[in-house]
């Protein structure tokens, strides 16, 4: 019966493998290259192409190319389409809440503070501030009531004015039909303001009443008013 022996490997063979090892990884350990640069060998006869350190490692029958990992930036291409608006183009919206209330009673025809709603920070000069105040107020005795928003005293166009003026905003009005006495409703009082500085600012409500009523009254019930500030760009 025979027995098959196997061949012991010399250890001069087992180093030279370990050896050849070492090496092929710090090859490939190189590749690409510092900068992103790729060395080849390509074979003139049969275009074959392999990849090396350098290009003094390609033979004699072998053509050295040289390229980079990351090639050059291409042109810009077309814009994309807008996406959607946003649904309110809103930069940024302040809540106010107040329980305050007051009871006037006009003597002129001019506007006069009466009721401050709150404070708010703008954040960027280049945006604009609407104001949407909500709350109940009545009307007794007069012809009319006008409710107005203003910011640091100072109405939608800028002006400082006490009196009427056409072309401004922010007023909401309550008036009485032919013989009544009274009216009581909620009103919804909205204005838009430019121009103004970063920093914080006050809203305040400007009464006027005409035909002198014995009452322009704001929150008789002392509800909870809501203020909503909105930063647009």
């Amino acid at each position: 019966m025979l027995r098959l022996l196997r061949a012991k490997r010399p250890r001069w063979l087992l180093l030279a493998l370990a050896l050849a090892l070492l090496v092929g990884s710090a090859a490939w350990a190189a590749i690409p290259g510092p900068g992103g640069l790729i060395t080849g060998c390509y074979k003139t006869v049969n275009g074959q192409l392999r990849v090396v350190n350098s290009s003094s490692d390609c033979r004699p029958s072998e053509k050295a190319l040289t390229w980079n990992q990351t090639g050059p930036a291409g042109p810009a291409g077309p814009p994309g389409p807008q996406g959607p608006a946003g649904p309110s183009g809103i930069a940024k919206v302040t809540r106010l809440v107040t329980t305050a209330q007051d009871n006037f009673a006009p003597t002129d025809n001019d506007f006069h503070l009466r009721l401050t709603l709150g404070t708010f920070t703008k954040d960027a000069a280049a945006t604009h501030i609407r104001v949407l105040w909500q709350g109940p107020a009545w009307i007794e005795g007069g012809s009319t009531c006008t409710y107005q928003l203003r910011i640091d005293g100072k109405k939608d166009t800028g002006s400082v004015n006490p009196g009427y003026e056409p072309g401004e905003g922010g007023d909401a009005v309550l008036w009485l039909a032919n013989g009544a006495t009274f009216n009581e409703n909620a009103i919804a009082d909205t204005a838009d303001f430019t121009g103004l500085p970063t920093g914080t600012h006050t809203i305040t409500v400007w009464v006027r009443g005409v035909s002198n009523p014995s009452s322009c009254f704001i929150n008789p019930g002392v509800f909870t008013m809501t203020v909503l500030v909105d930063e647009m760009p």
